[in-house]
């Protein structure tokens, strides 16, 4: 129900979602995202320079790589925290 999960986390206006499984947010859940004012960003530099009080970050299509794997698109945990 990964899918369900996160309409449902935007539906609550949680306002800081962050990580990867990009796919679980179809294009509803993205545009529901959209108009209930969250930024929504897909890269480390993206990142870097959003602001606002929602923030929503899909950082990778499946799961966050680990460090070894990363490239310099994907935000390190330390990154998402800044």
């Amino acid at each position: 129900m990964e899918k369900e999960i996160a309409r449902k986390l935007i539906e609550h206006r949680i306002n800081v979602l962050m990580g990867g499984e990009k796919k679980k947010f179809d294009a509803d859940a993205l545009e529901l995202a959209r108009k209930l004012g969250y930024k929504i960003v897909y890269a480390k530099k993206e990142l870097e320079d959003v602001n606002g009080k929602y923030v929503l970050g899909l950082f990778a299509e499946s799961y966050i790589p680990y460090v070894l794997d990363r490239d310099e698109n994907a935000p390190s945990l330390l990154d998402m925290t800044k």
